[in-house]
C-alpha cells in the first residue's frame, strides 16, 4: 500500500519538474530525520568536515 502517488506514474508527469526549493527542503528534512535516527549531531559533523571551508576568511590586510 502506498501512502502517496508517485509522480509520473500515477499522476501528472510535470510533478517531476517541481519547485527546486520544495525538493531541496524535502531532501534536507529527510537528512535531518536520518541524522536524528542515527544519533548523529549533524551540526558537529558539518563543522568537522566543512567548517574550515564555510567560515569567513579573516581579513589579513594591514
Amino acid at each position: 500500500m502506498r501512502i502517496w502517488p508517485r509522480a509520473g506514474r500515477d499522476g501528472d508527469p510535470a510533478v517531476l519538474a517541481g519547485d527546486p526549493e520544495d525538493e531541496l527542503a524535502d531532501l534536507f528534512g529527510f537528512l535531518l530525520l536520518f541524522a536524528r535516527w542515527q544519533g548523529v549531531d549533524l551540526g558537529a559533523a558539518l563543522d568537522k568536515k566543512w567548517g574550515a571551508c564555510l567560515r569567513p576568511k579573516e581579513d589579513t590586510q594591514i
